[in-house]
């Protein structure tokens, strides 16, 4: 036998492309979920105003508030991208290793909370800097303020599903 021949009955040690498409799609698809959630919930936010409120001055007001709290998530999108890395590192493929992959994720969890935790401080004290900043109408600082209390309130839970 040459040397580039394989014997008949060697394991083939790399998974079939049919298996391995399936592999990535089990990961990319709810690794999509994340990047999603956040616009979603905004567009979301955008019809729940639009058929609460009276007038066009509610859905004025969600604009620069919803720029506000998204841009301050992802400003810890990093949280998201280094728990995969840390997750399938401990993992590896391995179904022993599952113990060691929820370990792994512990810290990056509790770092998310943290962070959301001094992100909602951030929105009790500094909205009204915020809004000055962003330079919202003096008109629309209440209701966007209110949007970015009520949003603030739940960053936490938004930076813990980000990792999870």
């Amino acid at each position: 036998m040459s040397s580039d021949e394989t014997p008949q009955n060697a394991p083939n040690p790399l998974p079939s492309s049919s298996s391995s498409k399936r592999s990535m799609l089990s990961f990319a698809i709810p690794a999509l979920g994340i990047f999603l959630s956040a616009p979603l919930l905004s567009n979301i936010d955008n019809a729940f105003v639009g058929r609460t409120t009276s007038g066009a001055s509610g859905l004025a007001a969600l604009s620069p508030a919803t720029v506000g709290t998204d841009q301050m998530l992802y400003l810890f999108s990093f949280l998201s991208r280094a728990t995969t890395g840390l997750v399938s590192r401990a993992y590896n493929g391995d179904e022993k290793n599952v113990d060691a992959a929820r370990e792994a994720a512990s810290a990056p969890l509790t770092l998310a909370l943290l962070c959301g935790t001094l992100l909602t401080l951030f929105y009790a004290v500094g909205t009204p800097a915020l809004l000055s900043a962003l330079r919202v109408d003096e008109a629309l600082r209440p209701a966007a303020g209110r949007y970015i209390y009520w949003r603030g309130a739940v960053a936490p839970l938004a930076l813990a599903q980000s990792v999870s």
